[in-house]
C-alpha cells in the first residue's frame, strides 16, 4: 500500500488528505484518552497533579532518549510539505507556528496523561484504556493515519539519501558499480524493509530507540 502512495507525495491533494486524516486520527486518540481519564472515579482536580515529578530520573530519560532524534528526523517532512505549499514564502512562519502549537499541546497532553495513570502511563497511552471498543476504533483510525503519513516520511528520507549516494542522472563516475535504477531500487527496498521490521515492535519507546 505504501509504495504506490509514495508516487503521490508531490501532489498537493495528497498532502491535504494526509493532513486531514492525520489530524482526525490523532484528534480522536486524544479525545478518547481525555474522556477516559476524566471519567475515572479516582481522578480529581485537587489531587491530579500532586505526584507529578518536575524532572525525570536520568535512567528513565536515557531509556527513552531515542525519541529526541526520532522527533528531529520528523523535520524531514518539511521538504515535501514546503514544496506543496501555494505560498512557499510563508513556509518558515507556518512551521514556527505549527511547532509552537505542537510543543504546547504535547506538554499539556503529557501532563494530563500522567495525572490520569501516574507511573503506569504507557509509552503508547492507548494501552491504558483497557481495550474498549472506542480504543479499538481509535487504533484503526491511527493505522489509516500512518498509512498516508509513512510515504511522506519515506519520501523525504529517500530523497536525502539518494542525493548523497545515488549516481546523478547523466553522470558516470568511475566507481559506480551499478546503474542508477538499481541503486534507487536497493535504497527504497531497504527503507521499506526497515519500516516493516520496526513495525514489529509494540513499544513506542523501543521503536524510537531503535530508529
Amino acid at each position: 500500500i505504501i509504495i504506490p502512495l509514495n508516487s503521490l507525495v508531490q501532489k498537493k491533494s495528497f498532502m491535504t488528505l494526509a493532513a486531514v486524516v492525520g489530524l482526525g486520527g490523532v484528534g480522536m486518540a486524544v479525545a478518547a484518552v481525555l474522556a477516559y481519564g476524566f471519567s475515572m472515579p479516582t481522578w480529581t482536580l485537587a489531587t491530579a497533579f500532586s505526584g507529578l515529578p518536575l524532572i525525570t530520573s536520568p535512567i528513565k530519560f536515557f531509556s527513552a532518549f531515542g525519541v529526541l532524534p526520532l522527533l528531529f528526523c520528523v523535520h524531514w517532512q518539511i521538504l515535501p510539505i514546503a514544496r506543496s505549499m501555494v505560498q512557499r514564502d510563508d513556509a518558515h512562519l507556518c512551521f514556527t507556528q505549527a511547532t509552537t502549537l505542537c510543543v504546547l499541546a504535547n506538554a499539556a497532553f503529557g501532563i494530563l496523561g500522567y495525572s490520569f495513570f501516574g507511573s503506569e502511563t504507557s509509552s503508547l497511552i492507548l494501552n491504558n484504556l483497557g481495550g474498549t471498543t472506542i480504543d479499538t476504533f481509535v487504533r484503526y483510525s491511527l493505522v489509516v493515519d500512518m498509512i498516508v503519513s509513512a510515504p511522506i516520511m519515506l519520501n523525504a528520507l529517500r530523497e536525502i539519501i539518494e542525493k548523497k549516494i545515488v549516481t546523478r542522472r547523466g553522470v558516470k563516475p568511475r566507481l559506480a558499480l551499478f546503474p542508477r535504477w538499481v541503486q534507487q531500487t536497493v535504497i527504497r527496498t531497504v527503507l521499506v524493509m526497515m519500516s516493516v521490521g520496526v513495525a514489529r515492535l509494540s513499544s513506542v519507546g523501543e521503536i524510537a530507540n531503535l530508529v
